[in-house]
């Protein structure tokens, strides 16, 4: 396997060629001599999981272009979202007691939190605003898979929110790695470091690479 690798600005990014279609990509972070991050790709045996947008709404509302500043439709799925064998690789991550923040229809987790009820979360509430049902530091691990089409703010506070809850690892997947140039976690510069990050791309033909960030307690 060849890769092209390229910084721009305050990111470094990593093209890779030959990729096997049904395969998980793990990343594993490493610093740059330049305060830019370099990732070696490295491979994983697992198949990709089936994702459309007809199993979210919010998203298919706009025809999967969601802008930066978020829309006004309530994020919602019909269905798990997460394939058995990408379940697989996020449960081996996690440590001790588990919260699932954003939870959806995904049974991963020893709590489950969602603000939607359909989803028989055990905790109902934003996911921005914890504060009256977990408390600082109550689990080990917190996973988040967030909706995307949430407004600036609320992407902040729902940052802030996981390194409150968490003690020693988040994972967190989106588009984006919420880390600073250095792997610090952005809203706990302190507490969390960037260690891993992984990235699958669903069936679909244009789907777009979902990256799975994770974040540990700095000791």
């Amino acid at each position: 396997m060849t890769a092209n690798v390229w910084c721009y600005e305050q990111v470094c990014l990593v093209q890779p060629f030959n990729l096997a279609q049904n395969l998980m990509a793990k990343l594993t972070y490493t610093t740059c001599y330049v305060p830019f991050f370099i990732h070696k790709l490295n491979l994983k045996t697992n198949n990709m999981a089936s994702v459309t947008y007809k199993n979210q709404p919010a998203i298919d509302k706009t025809k999967g272009s969601v802008p930066l500043a978020g829309t006004s439709h309530i994020y919602r799925v019909k269905k798990k979202l997460w394939n058995d064998s990408i379940e697989d690789v996020l449960q081996g991550l996690f440590i001790g007691r588990t919260l699932h923040v954003c939870c959806g229809k995904s049974l991963l987790g020893d709590v489950r939190l969602d603000a939607d009820a359909e989803n028989n979360p055990d905790i109902i509430c934003d996911a921005s605003k914890m504060q009256d049902f977990v408390k600082d530091n109550e689990f080990e691990t917190v996973i988040c898979d967030p909706p995307y089409n949430g407004n600036f703010q609320w992407n902040h506070d729902l940052l802030a929110e996981l390194s409150r809850v968490a003690s020693k690892r988040i994972i967190f997947q989106h588009w984006f790695i919420p880390a600073n140039p250095t792997g610090t976690y952005k809203k706990a510069q302190e507490k969390f470091l960037l260690s891993d990050v992984l990235v699958w791309q669903p069936k679909t033909y244009f789907g777009r690479v979902q990256v799975i960030s994770v974040f540990d307690a700095v000791s």
